[in-house]
């Protein structure tokens, strides 16, 4: 069996590699493999032994420590046993995650009424010192490096799912996205290797930018690393504790940017088209224009190539490539499918 995360090398780096639950014998007293545990005192950095009796008290279990998980970005990533069960817990820091974590339980849980494949909150709850873990269910499956149209189908049919659960207004990536692109992006200066892609994304768009529809669950890290496939179907979405609400066409552009490579036209396609019914071409327009911008903001790395002002090659930036090439680029090489 495989899980979300890569464990970590204890000899070097952390590296991308899924974490094996069948392969060491097991304690009969706690459940755990006699040889992965670590003894409570010796918990990874991030999780001390009274953060353990807090996961334990919340979630009315005793857990041990099975290792530190890599595939959390900045977040602390554990992967505890129980018995057979497996959960995974993660420390979040800043006072905002107190209040977040516990949207976070009951929007799970609306989730998964509505039939969407994201693990159970087992437990939240704060640590001191403005920590605060999240405790939720190990699910099965390995990361797809990219979408084929037919495992594109079953996470478009997930997402559809976005707009049968409406988060609190709290933290809404529509009216941020409004924002930004009103908010003097048009005069940034990019570097030069860079303005001609820039160009393009703010010519997606008409200045200022109505507001956009809102009210769907939005991931908001909505990407193929926190997708899990298992045995060709889609086994969980992980990583829902960074949610809001706004439009699941934002949800979509960000698995554009993942789930499908240049040479993808069919998985584009599909993506594209359901970006644009979810809302309308506007929307997606500016939804585009907003992830492209913020990742040229974020990187000082240049496309491999230009031709005629138009990006010929991606620009490395974050999880994958910033926008479609020429042969697929909506805004430069042919129109955009009509709204359903």
């Amino acid at each position: 069996m495989t899980g979300a995360y890569g464990q970590q090398d204890p000899d070097g780096p952390a590296r991308e590699r899924t974490v094996r639950l069948d392969a060491p014998p097991r304690n009969r007293a706690s459940g755990c493999s006699t040889s992965a545990p670590l003894p409570r005192h010796q918990s990874p950095a991030g999780l001390t032994p009274a953060d353990l009796e807090a996961v334990d008290r919340d979630t009315g279990r005793g857990w041990c420590v099975l290792g530190r998980l890599a595939g959390g970005m900045a977040d602390s990533v554990q992967l505890l046993g129980s018995g057979d069960a497996r959960a995974v817990v993660k420390i979040k820091n800043g006072q905002w995650w107190g209040g977040q974590l516990e949207r976070t339980a009951v929007t799970a849980d609306a989730l998964r009424a509505a039939g969407y494949p994201t693990p159970p909150v087992l437990g939240c709850g704060p640590l001191g010192e403005d920590r605060f873990y999240l405790a939720t269910g190990f699910a099965a499956g390995s990361q797809p490096a990219g979408l084929d149209p037919v495992m594109a189908r079953a996470v478009l049919a997930a997402v559809d799912l976005h707009a049968a659960v409406h988060p609190p207004q709290i933290r809404d990536w529509s009216a941020m996205i409004t924002l930004f692109l009103n908010g003097g992006i048009a005069e940034h200066r990019f570097p030069a290797p860079l303005a001609g892609l820039a160009r393009q994304a703010l010519d997606l768009v008409s200045h200022p930018v109505p507001a956009l529809p809102s009210g769907d669950f939005v991931h908001g890290d909505f990407s193929t690393r926190n997708l899990l496939t298992d045995d060709r179907r889609l086994s969980a979405v992980i990583d829902i504790e960074g949610f809001g609400r706004g439009t699941r066409t934002i949800d979509l552009v960000s698995l554009l940017d993942s789930g499908a490579g240049p040479e993808d036209r069919g998985t584009t396609d599909l993506i594209v088209e359901a970006a644009i019914a979810a809302s309308d071409e506007h929307t997606f327009r500016a939804c585009l224009s907003h992830r492209v911008l913020a990742s040229l903001i974020s990187t000082p790395r240049a496309p491999s190539a230009t031709r005629g002002g138009r990006a010929t090659g991606t620009c490395a930036a974050g999880s994958g490539r910033l926008m479609p090439t020429d042969a697929d680029c909506p805004a430069t090489a042919r129109p955009l499918p009509r709204t359903r």
